[in-house]
């Protein structure tokens, strides 16, 4: 997509009235701003790129370990496991594909607003896609818990899943808390220039 285009595209729907100086900072904003999402969209198609593969790969050596193997050793709570950790990579592995899909697509949007209203949705901290985030994190927490059970055996079962369940969704505290700080940082300032630059589309 030529950025540039689009910068240009949006500066023709400003009032011909308007001072050449607003114009000017206009048109300074618009090229930086679609400048940024360029940058954000050449990392995360990379990225969504890197993680589709990677996910893809560990639910096949999954399958191949925990469901192909034919090891007696391999307890039911070992195929059990296995079973989560597989579903939660194919889950991962679809989402990421779906996202490098999508990013790949809005490099095609011809229209600055189609574009932007994109954009939008992707620089959101949160969307509908990510409920299926959800259940990974159950799956993962099922799977954990069915893989670590055996090493539990000096407490009884009810303190085991108390401890494992505080240090599990411990741990996704932290990260989301981590992961909304970044956000924060690096994408919100972003988002909020998106919409401020949508509003002026409605508004012409």
């Amino acid at each position: 997509m030529d950025f540039e285009q689009l910068s240009k595209k949006y500066r023709t729907i400003k009032s011909p009235d308007e001072s050449l100086a607003t114009s000017t900072n206009d048109s300074v904003t618009a090229n930086s701003l679609f400048e940024k999402i360029e940058q954000h969209n050449v990392y995360s198609k990379k990225q969504s790129k890197q993680f589709y593969i990677i996910t893809s790969i560990v639910a096949i050596v999954y399958v191949v370990v925990f469901i192909i193997n034919p090891d007696p050793d391999l307890t039911l709570e070992n195929r059990l496991a296995g079973s989560a950790y597989i579903l939660a990579s194919i889950i991962l592995a679809i989402l990421f594909r779906k996202k490098h899909k999508k990013i790949k697509n809005s490099m095609y949007i011809s229209t600055p607003k189609s574009f932007l209203e994109e954009a939008q949705k992707r620089f959101r901290f949160w969307n509908r896609n990510q409920l299926w985030l959800v259940l990974v994190v159950l799956l993962v927490d099922v799977a954990s818990m069915f893989s670590i059970s055996k090493y539990f055996d000096f407490i009884n079962n009810t303190s085991a899943l108390i401890i494992s369940q505080l240090l599990y969704f411990g741990l996704l505290a932290f990260g989301f808390f981590m992961g909304k700080k970044s956000w924060t940082k690096k994408k919100k300032p972003i988002l909020l220039k998106i919409d401020e630059m949508l509003a002026g589309f409605d508004e012409h």
